[in-house]
């Protein structure tokens, strides 16, 4: 009995060496999620994997805002197993600018090998951008966009990229009472509806709605962009009219992890 225990012992000891972040095999396995953000922070031992800052150019991808952190965290609440990808095209002394976020989207495909893209932002359309989504969902990558907080603003119907591009899968929120939000964009870019906080309760937005279909998303792979859209069309529970509707898109999605 006793050397059974010291056998036991020997392993956890062993494990605790090791380490119990991410091994090279979870990583292999589990779906990656480029979050194009504002970073991540590494205090909150998130399932991360090394990204890019395209602000200076280097690895360091730390969060100086805490948005894309937040981002993170309800993404991992949705799929534990899945691995983080953050892309820094955002900080607190600089705008999205969309050229970074071009190189990102090609580089979540070619370099880092993600299988979904999680953009909480919009910037102007161009051709630039619309042909990078479409690289990326030729690829079978499948890419989620907030589609905006413009609601309460004469903009409130206009259609905000990438989330309008047909290759992406905008996502607008409704409020805890289950209501399309005031301020979430209602057109024909809305695909899906989904809650609005972060997980602190301290955040809300259609940003936070996206990161809980990335985080469904990243549960399991799909063999095609359309695979996923089928389901979400399925699993939706329907709001507002009978079937398609622009406040609520195809119904609502992630109302509990």
């Amino acid at each position: 009995m006793r050397a059974k225990w010291k056998g036991c012992l020997l392993i956890l000891l062993l494990f605790i060496l090791s380490g119990c972040g991410i091994t090279d095999s979870d990583k292999s396995a589990a779906v990656r999620v480029a979050v194009l953000d504002s970073g991540i922070s590494p205090e909150k031992s998130l399932p991360i994997d090394e990204g890019w800052n395209y602000l200076d150019e280097s690895i360091h991808t730390d969060d100086d805002i805490g948005h894309g952190t937040r981002i993170a965290e309800v993404i991992c609440q949705y799929a534990p197993e899945t691995v983080i990808v953050p892309l820094k095209i955002s900080g607190d002394k600089q705008d999205t600018k969309p050229e970074e976020v071009i190189r990102a989207i090609y580089d979540a495909v070619d370099t880092y090998d993600c299988r979904v893209v999680c953009m909480a932002f919009s910037i102007p359309d161009s051709e630039e951008l619309q042909n990078a989504v479409e690289y990326a969902a030729s690829n079978q990558v499948i890419l989620i966009s907030a589609a905006g907080n413009l609601g309460e603003t004469y903009k409130k119907n206009k259609m905000l990229y990438p989330a309008a591009y047909d290759s992406v899968i905008g996502v607008g929120t409704v409020t805890e009472n289950g209501e399309a939000a005031s301020y979430s964009q209602k057109n024909e870019s809305v695909f899906v509806t989904a809650p609005a906080s972060s997980l602190d309760g301290e955040s809300q937005g259609t940003s936070y709605a996206a990161a809980r279909i990335a985080g469904i998303c990243a549960r399991r792979t799909w063999e095609s962009p359309e695979e996923f859209e089928k389901y979400l069309m399925d699993e939706a529970e329907d709001r507002g009219a009978l079937g398609y509707d622009i406040e609520y898109g195809w119904g609502v999605c992630g109302l509990s992890p």
